[in-house]
């Protein structure tokens, strides 16, 4: 009889203000019976957050790499951060990420499960990056236009052209290409971390009625059909584009295996309606496996014992499911 896997799972504790200590805190006795978790951050502020979430006698200790020493031992009030503080949460986030990827690049690890950062906090650490997705682009060295957010659920699961982008600039970046990449990152990666053989992949229009043969704009005709052919002649089951209204209907009852959406908020506003506690943060793309909790730094709550863990636990098993999909398809 052979025994199930177990993976090593990274887990960066995210902003030290925010949810990411407790969560990673409250969710440790459900993490360990399924991987063997090593977390990344501040230890000092860690061992707070187990001691004040997690004090269970007995249990089994937590390995905290301290991927940034601390001189003391701040508690980071959320409500009341100094400049110099809000730094520092940007310089402890930053590190945790960077030695984690170094750790799966090494060999040390099978994947990352990363809780929430707050961007203004990056940015006055000094970080060229506006989030996860290009910081860790650049640390895998992967160009960021092979590079894609997939939000997955047990009903939907939705993949972006465009990200965080302002919705008056999507006309003008969405272009032939960028689906066409989209599309085959998408196929790709279903078929390595998801077991498909033939994943069937929609395509939401852009405009509304899917533009109406043209009555509502041009975006489906020039840019979207192109990419969709070029798919097919591909041998891909790529189907579209579709109206929007009625897409997402159509593909949580099973229709598709995920939607291919045009910009941020096309995509996650169905999916958040049906996966707002356990929808998974996952990056296409990389040479890694790294998933994300769906949530933010929720400073308004943190260090008050009402987070709820139970969307770090989701992107967990995501990412285990993941690993184990890519053993089996390197065995095969």
């Amino acid at each position: 009889m052979t025994t199930r896997f177990k993976p090593t799972l990274g887990f960066t504790m995210g902003d030290p203000a925010g949810i990411g200590p407790e969560i990673i805190a409250k969710g440790f006795p459900s993490l360990i019976r399924h991987c063997h978790p090593i977390i990344f951050g501040s230890r000092p502020v860690m061992e707070r957050a187990f001691k004040r979430f997690q004090p269970q006698r007995g249990a089994k200790p937590p390995r905290i790499v301290d991927s940034h020493p601390l001189d003391s031992n701040p508690t980071f009030s959320p409500r009341h951060l100094t400049h110099k503080e809000k730094k520092l949460c940007g310089q402890i986030s930053i590190a945790a990420i960077r030695l984690a990827v170094k750790f799966i690049q090494e060999g040390l690890m099978d994947g990352v499960v990363t809780a929430p950062i707050c961007k203004a906090h990056l940015q006055k650490a000094g970080l060229a990056f506006p989030g996860h997705t290009e910081f860790l682009a650049h640390l895998t060295q992967t160009r960021e236009n092979r590079v894609r957010m997939m939000m997955s659920g047990p009903r939907l699961k939705v993949v972006l052209v465009t990200i965080h982008e302002p919705l008056a600039l999507v006309p003008q970046l969405l272009s032939i290409s960028r689906i066409k990449e989209t599309i085959e990152i998408t196929h790709l990666s279903l078929k390595k971390y998801f077991g498909l053989k033939t994943p069937r992949i929609a395509l939401a229009g852009f405009n509304p009625h899917a533009g109406e043969e043209g009555m509502f704009g041009q975006e489906e005709k020039t840019l979207i059909l192109p990419a969709l052919r070029w798919a097919q002649k591909k041998k891909m089951k790529v189907f579209g584009p579709f109206p929007p209204d009625t897409l997402f209907y159509r593909a949580a009852r099973g229709g598709f295996d995920v939607v291919i959406c045009m910009y941020h908020d096309q995509g996650l506003i169905p999916f958040k309606l049906l996966h707002f506690k356990d929808g998974v943060n996952i990056t296409l793309g990389l040479p890694i496996i790294r998933t994300s909790v769906d949530h933010g730094t929720a400073f308004d709550i943190a260090w008050q014992g009402k987070a709820d863990a139970h969307n770090l636990l989701a992107a967990a098993l995501a990412a285990i499911k993941m690993i184990h999909n890519q053993r089996f398809q390197k065995k095969g």
